[in-house]
């Protein structure tokens, strides 16, 4: 994604907007923005998101292909115990995938509710599902979880018994031990000296044909690595291929390194003596972060070097293991001077380094968490540095120390660690309330707005006047998180409150939060105040009742680009019979759209401007002049430089199709107008500009009159029968036709 891409995404996490990441995972035809919008859903920790989540394993093509699944696994991961409900119940779906993902995210999160759940995956999941249910099990380690696990080790599938036999192991049963001497010795039946040359003779030249015979073969190699005692040859080959280019093969490498354990951590730790690659060195040293501590001392020798990439994973690797012992030697990074080293981008530019690595330290004592680091990072949040500042603030909030509130508050209005400092706030709960109540009322707008963001997702009855009164906030963002803070809360008392913002509130999205808050303790009545809540839930028809409350904010309504709404609108305004609407509606008698002209002559003739039996007489004329008008042209402001092509679609009913590029389309939309009466066609490019639909049935007609014309040109009628196709389509499957742009995508 590019950078505005990125930033849409931030601006929905800090929004907390739930609803628009989940349609972007239903909606959009990339990739990269489906992961965005699952990556950002799991960090909002929002337990409704899940089964969206979870919906999206079966889209095989993305989702494997492009490894998604590895993403949507730790997303859910990312989640906790929130998301642990939600991924139970996927254990009970019909689709493979979805219940072999769900099992995955179970196990890393190792919440032990999952443990009854899992155990019965055991008993009726395919072998797949089965194997990934007991490494499941083995990271959870509950004791429940070892009769199920031996009934496993009984299992006429290989893999599946010793993934039983090690986890066992991993939870200290004694029962694996003699499983493994005889998995051990069924594999040197199995795997003569012969059969183990030949693979690692595949490996060692290269001679796998395709990607699925080398990971197969692999698989096998990495297999017999964990078990065979004769293992040093499997050793280099499984270090060698920790950089292979096939995911899964790295896959399969790092676990089993980390399993034989000793032995190839000796073996890794010659590696990192020698003159190896970067990317090899690196994965190495990443890998020595899971084989615990025994690789501390190589670790923390790494630290010593001058190459900043590898102290950077070293760094990170003793994070992961999580030894009081590493910490004397990462605290020296958090002083200046630590890493006096530089790195050229491009002649006459330089990256300082130093507070990249300071940083990573910082927050490497986070994660190791002992309380003795404590005043260490005290003292780096007044640093110069910004990213510095910012991974502190993430440090000290590892600890959740009501004690730091005050250090938290004071850093709200920071620009690097001020969001940091709110997460922190928000997670302390209760004990934050009042210096966050406080931070409303300063000045700053940014200490304002992190404080009513925090504040939006506590429960708390001390918040709501505060929140109330933020309501009137000259920033809107500011006015959306107290919003979005009173909607968690559902409490009486904010009714009055939120019925005089609806008066005053000019934006559209925050009218339709306000809207959302009411419907919980309010029922719309005959006000000012409910018209406006009609019109913003798009309800025009309801506003008739209210009368003439409701002219005043109709009135709007006949500029919306949305065709459907501006009618509506006429209707209601229509049926009122208030003498105000008269000059309005005048105003758009040449309406590009024809319904909506037709809903104009009705509702003036209603308001008693134009004569019933004269008004049907013109509307004749009209309609028989209605071929020869050409609509004004609607100028669209489009960015033509950007390479795709508008869809169009039924959405629900699966069809689509390419129609052309912006220029394409405005260009048919000019054509057709000139051709005949034909305003459905002639409004297919405001209908996609406008997000709005169109009724498959008059286009189906237009399309059928147009094609039996014989003066169209073929470009012409090339992308009419494409429109009639879809409209056909809509129309048999019941559904509405929508249009979006495929950006990158060129026919």
């Amino acid at each position: 994604m590019n950078p505005e891409e990125r930033k849409v995404f931030a601006q929905m996490r800090n929004d907390r907007d739930v609803d628009g990441l989940i349609n972007i995972l239903k909606e959009s035809p990339d990739p990269c923005k489906r992961i965005a919008a699952i990556q950002t859903l799991a960090k909002l920790g929002e337990p409704e998101a899940v089964p969206e989540i979870l919906e999206h394993y079966e889209d095989y093509e993305w989702c494997f292909d492009n490894h998604t699944s590895f993403y949507i696994v730790d997303s859910l991961a990312l989640m906790g115990p929130a998301a642990v409900d939600a991924l139970i119940a996927a254990l009970e779906d019909e689709r493979p995938q979805v219940v072999d993902n769900a099992v995955w995210a179970l196990g890393k999160i190792g919440d032990d509710r999952a443990v009854e759940p899992l155990i019965s995956i055991l008993e009726k999941g395919n072998s797949s599902i089965q194997e990934h249910a007991v490494r499941a099990l083995a990271r959870i380690g509950d004791g429940r979880t070892v009769d199920a696990l031996t009934k496993c080790l009984g299992s006429p599938s290989t893999f599946l018994a010793n993934e039983a036999a090690y986890s066992l192991a991993i939870i200290g049963d004694s029962r694996s031990l003699e499983y493994k001497k005889d998995i051990r010795n069924y594999l040197e039946r199995r795997y003569d000296k012969e059969t183990v040359a030949s693979i690692l003779d595949t490996f060692k030249s290269g001679k796998a044909a395709g990607e699925n015979e080398r990971k197969r073969e692999f698989r096998k190699l990495a297999f017999s690595a964990e078990n065979l005692k004769d293992n040093k040859e499997h050793v280099e080959v499984l270090i060698a291929h920790l950089v292979d280019e096939n995911p899964v093969i790295r896959n399969d490498a790092s676990r089993a390194l980390v399993r034989i354990g000793k032995p190839a951590l000796q073996k890794m730790i010659k590696y990192l003596d020698q003159d190896i690659d970067t990317s090899l060195y690196v994965a190495i040293e990443s890998l020595l972060g899971c084989m615990g501590t025994p690789a501390i001392e190589q670790l923390i020798k790494n630290l010593k070097g001058d190459d900043w990439l590898q102290v950077s994973t070293a760094i990170d690797s003793l994070a992961q293991i999580g030894d009081p012992q590493a910490l004397k030697y990462l605290l020296p990074f958090l002083k200046n001077g630590s890493f006096p080293h530089k790195l050229s981008i491009e002649p006459g530019y330089e990256l300082d380094l130093e507070p990249i690595i300071r940083a990573n330290a910082i927050s490497a004592l986070g994660k190791i968490g002992d309380k003795s680091t404590k005043d260490s990072l005290i003292a780096v949040l007044g640093d110069p540095n910004g990213n510095v500042r910012s991974s502190a603030t993430g440090a000290l909030r590892m600890f959740r120390d009501e004690n730091l509130l005050p250090y938290f508050a004071s850093h709200l209005k920071d620009q690097d660690s001020g969001m940091t400092a709110a997460k922190a706030m928000r997670e302390i709960g209760p004990a934050a309330v009042e210096f966050l109540i406080d931070a409303l009322q300063d000045e700053n707008r940014e200490i304002r707005l992190r404080a009513a963001w925090t504040l939006n997702g506590m429960k708390d009855e001390r918040i709501i006047k505060p929140l109330i009164a933020c309501l009137k906030d000259e920033d809107k963002q500011i006015r959306e998180k107290a919003y979005d803070g009173l909607l968690r809360i559902h409490s009486p008392e904010i009714t009055e409150a939120l019925l005089e913002s609806l008066l005053l509130e000019k934006d559209k999205g925050i009218l339709k939060k306000l809207c959302d808050l009411l419907e919980m303790n309010w029922e719309p009545d005959k006000s000012r105040a409910a018209a406006i809540y009609w019109v913003t839930k798009r309800r025009c028809d309801k506003c008739v009742d209210i009368g003439e409350e409701a002219v005043d904010v109709l009135i709007p309504v006949l500029q919306d680009q949305n065709t459907l709404f501006r009618k509506e609108a006429v209707i209601a305004l229509g049926k009122i019979h208030d003498p105000r609407a008269i000059e309005p509606l005048k105003a758009i008698l040449a309406d590009p759209d024809k319904d909506v002209r037709e809903a104009v002559v009705d509702a003036l003739t209603e308001l008693g401007v134009y004569d019933q039996s004269k008004t049907e007489s013109s509307a004749g004329d009209e309609k028989q002049a209605g071929s020869r008008k050409v609509p004004p042209k609607i100028e669209f402001l489009l960015d033509d430089e950007v390479p795709g092509n508008i869809v169009i679609t039924t959405l629900e009913g699966g069809y689509e199709d390419f129609l052309g590029s912006n220029d394409e389309v405005e260009r048919y939309c000019a054509e057709v107008s000139k051709l005949g009466n034909d305003p459905n066609l002639a409004l297919l490019m405001e209908t996609y500009v406008t997000g709005s639909y169109l009724d498959p049935e008059p286009l189906v007609e237009e399309c059928k009159r147009l094609l039996a014309m014989d003066s169209v040109e073929d470009w012409i009628r090339e992308m009419t029968e494409i429109v009639l196709e879809a409209a056909e389509d809509a129309k048999e499957t019941g559904h509405g036709l929508y249009f979006y742009f495929a950006e990158g995508i060129v026919e």
